[in-house]
């Protein structure tokens, strides 16, 4: 069933322990899960138009209900089983996570739908997708790190006291277990959301970086403000608690470059690029490791990321070579999308 199959995956991602999974609360709040797992999977079906619509109006107020449910879920746990209060909260992460993965994919989705248009609009498209990677990494993070320490509980457990030295091992210590198929799955889905990070991140510098060389501009409007603008994009988002709904006073106060010496901000944009980089030679090495149909992406995607990250690389260096006078650049700059709908290249003509 499909309330087995999630009771599965969250042992996998977060090593969630089996008291929870076959407690009274636990087992209803799997089988209460099944029908919006369901409906993650049906969004592949549909058009991007309609991904937007269902994730507005059906998925997003379902997940930021189940947050409160799985969270209320872990506290009974605790408390039945009197564990400390910082003990790993698996349902609130698991909601978590996958809420703001869905969160993600709705800004995502507009960005290839261009209906973020302009330099200064798609700064603030991945300036918002890079907040949300980052609670994403940081959710996952806690969930890899809850994982662990089940499995070190789980050697601790199966290891005989009082006996002595088993055969093959010395000094009382044994091999390491190497990793599964399932944990470089994981591993390459984790390094996929940093990778992903370190584009949206790259970016939102980069064009702060053409706005300090005067390249491109903040527009400005007769009949409607950016605030409005911002509330408008960004307001599904408006009644989820966790990760909090930001502001276009938010992104104002969190991409302003102003105060940053030009050479550094171009250095600071070039190590996002050269980051990205390596996590994509990293991926490329990790899925000769594993059956590529069951990965979080495909070789072709890895090679369309390398492309970007080498591209932009290129014409920041471009950029950095113009404005090493007084500051200022010439030409045009645009962005392209021909390597991948959701992530651009920079070209200065």
């Amino acid at each position: 069933s499909l309330g087995h199959l999630i009771g599965k995956e969250l042992a996998q991602l977060a090593g969630v322990p089996s008291e929870l999974l076959e407690s009274r609360l636990g087992l209803a709040f799997v089988n209460r899960l099944a029908k919006p797992v369901y409906d993650t999977l049906k969004l592949s079906v549909l058009n991007r138009n309609r991904q937007r619509t269902y994730l507005e109006e059906v998925m997003l107020p379902e997940w930021t209900s189940l947050q409160q449910e799985g969270h209320a879920v872990d506290v009974n746990h605790r408390t039945e089983f009197n564990l400390e209060d910082e003990a790993p909260a698996y349902f609130t992460h698991y909601t978590l996570f996958l809420t703001v993965r869905l969160m993600d994919l709705y800004v995502a989705l507009a960005v290839e739908l261009k209906l973020f248009v302009g330099f200064h609009d798609i700064s603030v498209a991945f300036w918002y997708r890079d907040f949300l990677l980052s609670s994403l990494l940081n959710t996952l993070s806690a969930m890899r790190k809850a994982k662990a320490a089940a499995k070190l509980r789980e050697q601790e457990t199966a290891v005989p006291k009082g006996r002595g030295k088993k055969k093959g091992s010395r000094n009382g210590h044994h091999p390491k277990k190497l990793p599964s198929e399932e944990d470089i799955l994981d591993d390459i889905g984790f390094m996929l959301v940093g990778l992903k990070r370190s584009l949206c991140r790259g970016s939102v510098r980069f064009v702060a970086a053409l706005t300090q060389a005067k390249m491109v501009s903040v527009p400005s409007f007769e009949f409607t403000s950016h605030s409005q603008r911002f509330l408008k994009r960004f307001g599904a988002f408006g009644n989820i608690a966790q990760p909090p709904p930001l502001t276009y006073a938010d992104f104002q106060q969190g991409s302003d470059f102003s105060n940053v010496v030009q050479a550094d901000l171009l250095a600071a944009t070039g190590e996002c690029f050269k980051s990205a980089k390596t996590m994509v030679d990293s991926l490329s090495a990790q899925l000769k490791l594993v059956d590529k149909s069951f990965a979080a992406v495909s070789e072709d995607d890895v090679r369309n990321y390398a492309k970007i990250c080498v591209g932009n690389s290129v014409f920041l260096m471009k950029l950095s070579q113009q404005v090493s006078g007084d500051g200022k650049a010439s030409g045009k700059a645009t962005m392209e999308f021909d390597a991948n709908q959701q992530f651009f290249t920079v070209k200065i003509n």
